[in-house]
């Protein structure tokens, strides 16, 4: 449930110096949909995540977390050579910078450049 950690840091610790000038670089793969508990919405209101955060989880999927973790990062990496056509529109539609998917060799490189691009915007 890493889709959990670019909600957590940006409102949990959206005001904490440390994570001030912090880069969220959210990883999506290919994994098949699957159900998830219908009460999350109720269950993260509890924890006081406002409802126009967790536009989208009515009826919750594992790639509606994804979509939600994409929407709250600042970057994203396409982990698999291909996405559905639904994670593809949802990273088109968030304007924001993406790896396209490396082969093994080129991955490193690919990552790094990525990050360093990435990090280097955020100091401009």
């Amino acid at each position: 449930m890493t889709a959990f950690v670019p909600l957590y840091v940006k409102h949990f610790f959206g005001d904490d110096p440390h994570f001030e000038n912090a880069k969220i670089v959210f990883s999506v793969y290919d994994d098949k949909p699957e159900a998830i508990d219908k009460d999350l919405v109720k269950k993260l209101g509890l924890e006081s995540v406002g409802k126009d955060r967790l536009k989208g989880l009515n009826k919750p999927t594992t790639d509606d977390l994804y979509k939600l973790g994409v929407g709250l990062s600042d970057a994203v990496v396409k982990g698999s050579a291909k996405l559905s056509r639904s994670m593809e529109t949802a990273i088109k539609a968030t304007e924001k910078p993406v790896l396209a998917y490396s082969s093994e060799e080129e991955r490193l490189q690919a990552h790094a450049d990525f990050y360093h691009n990435v990090l280097e915007e955020a100091l401009v």
